[in-house]
């Protein structure tokens, strides 16, 4: 394996910005969950797509997480 150029440092604000991010499209769907929700005909096909997108942005930002615990 060859050592990387990339500083511990440098890692964890790319982890950090990848989180950021990860929580802004998770908000977006709570969001629209709320959305959904409040209208006077929610979708149960929609609510259950944004729950999936919920529950995969969830998973996404605990492995972001458990990079950065790893490098700290």
């Amino acid at each position: 394996m060859t050592e990387s150029l990339v500083t511990n440092e440098e890692k964890l604000v790319l982890i950090n910005d990848r989180i950021k991010t990860l929580q802004y499209f998770l908000y977006e769907v709570e969001l629209g969950l709320a959305e959904e929700n409040a209208g006077s005909s929610p979708s149960p096909e929609k609510i259950s797509d944004l729950n999936d997108q919920k529950a995969d942005l969830e998973s996404k930002i605990d492995a972001m997480k458990a990079k950065k615990a790893i490098i700290v």
